[in-house]
């Protein structure tokens, strides 16, 4: 019986060093755990570093990028302010060269009147000069006429200046 209660004892004893080493790999594998959860605590927190650092270097880039899209805009916009002011320009000359070429006109057509007119009273003054020389001609071919008649003047040169007045008639025609 006393190997039985030994038996027992020993039994309690394995049972309790089984519990104990139960315990203590209960406990290293909890250390165990702990350990792989702080492993993953650090590669988490490196990935958190590393995510960091890239939404830093994304927030550069952005920033890089927004700053020449605004200079871009800028420019765009000085450009479009030049291009704007050129037009403003480009039709001011046009409306001063207009109104330069309207004003150049009317001084050509005045002064194309004006020619029309001088040219009309120097071909009035030659038809008057004309019409003064007919005159003329017939009073003297009507005084040559009447000397010839009283005597004093040959029928020959009546003649000739009845045909002179003639030719200068068909001359002053054509």
């Amino acid at each position: 019986a006393m190997i039985h209660d030994n038996i027992e004892e020993l039994k309690g004893e394995f049972n309790d060093k089984q519990v104990a080493v139960t315990s203590v790999d209960d406990e290293i594998s909890k250390q165990r755990q702990v350990s792989i959860n702080q492993e993953k605590q650090i590669e988490l927190q490196d990935q958190l570093r590393l995510m960091a650092t890239a939404n830093i270097e994304i927030d550069n880039v952005l920033d890089r990028n927004n700053a020449e899209l605004v200079s871009t805009q800028l420019s765009f916009e000085n450009e479009l302010k030049k291009v704007e002011r050129c037009k403003k320009i480009s039709i001011n000359y046009h409306q001063k060269f207009v109104e330069k070429s309207k004003k150049d006109r009317e001084i050509k057509l005045d002064k194309q009147c004006e020619c029309d007119k001088r040219i009309s009273d120097i071909i009035n003054g030659i038809k008057s000069m004309h019409l003064l020389r007919s005159q003329f001609l017939d009073n003297l071919a009507k005084e040559n006429e009447e000397a010839a008649m009283n005597g004093e003047v040959d029928d020959d040169d009546a003649m000739k200046y009845k045909e002179n007045e003639n030719s200068d008639e068909k001359q002053d025609s054509n």
